[in-house]
């Protein structure tokens, strides 16, 4: 197919992996003809996953889909990384493909408050029963030590 460009250069952005070639004419007549070849790259499909944590934890933040990763943040290269952040924060990553494609993705980790938990303490003589209450979680577990 013609790309319909004249000159010394021409401007291409093939979707697929093209050859083109370029007949070049000299004074006197002779005539060259050469091939280029664009190799196209997949699209890099970079993933990485965030989390919710709770203050004061961490999580470990794992890209994929790439051969080699740089993280923003000041985290520095690798695929993986475990942060402890003290606020809700956003990670990005970037990654190269083996084909020097890039792509890029985010990790949205959300820090969650402790909670407040109030449990009130009981004296009663032996024998007799006392009702124990916890507040300020979302479920409970009871263990006697």
């Amino acid at each position: 197919m013609n790309t319909g460009q004249v000159g010394s250069s021409a401007i291409v952005t093939p979707s697929i992996s093209t050859t083109y070639t370029v007949t070049i004419d000299f004074t006197g007549g002779c005539t060259i003809t050469s091939t280029i070849a664009v190799t196209v790259g997949g699209n890099t499909n970079i993933t990485v996953a965030g989390g919710n944590i709770c203050n004061g934890s961490s999580v470990e933040l794992i890209a994929s889909g790439g051969t080699s990763y740089t993280w923003i943040n000041e985290l520095g290269t690798g695929n993986s990384k475990t942060v402890s952040p003290s606020v809700n924060t956003t990670y990005m990553v970037t990654g190269n493909d083996a084909g020097g494609c890039v792509g890029t993705a985010i990790a949205i980790v959300t820090v969650n408050p402790l909670p407040t938990i109030t449990v009130m303490n009981a004296t009663i003589c032996n024998g007799v029963e006392v009702i124990l209450t916890a507040s300020g979680g979302s479920t409970y577990t009871w263990m006697e030590y």
